[in-house]
């Protein structure tokens, strides 16, 4: 594929999938049988005044499992119960 085929590509995805970042959209374009780095998917982004996807925070694995605890241990009735 021609350089800018494979930019106009690239524009495209960070176009139409405005949450991903840059490496996202290079693992997009490998699973579409084109090879390029981080760096290039990021010097024509912001060649075309495109901003990468916001970082997300990162929550610790407590806080992941006190926000999903009651999906994640098992209930009998309205009492905790204790498996082991």
């Amino acid at each position: 594929m021609p350089r800018s085929e494979l930019h106009d590509l690239i524009v495209k995805l960070a176009k139409e999938n405005e949450g991903w970042g840059y490496r996202r959209i290079v693992g997009e374009l490998r699973k579409l049988g084109h090879r390029c780095s981080n760096m290039t998917v990021r010097k024509v982004l912001r060649r075309h005044g495109l901003e990468p996807a916001p970082r997300r925070s990162q929550r610790s694995w407590r806080e992941f499992v006190r926000q999903h605890a009651d999906q994640m241990l098992p209930r009998t009735s309205s009492r905790w119960t204790r498996s082991g």
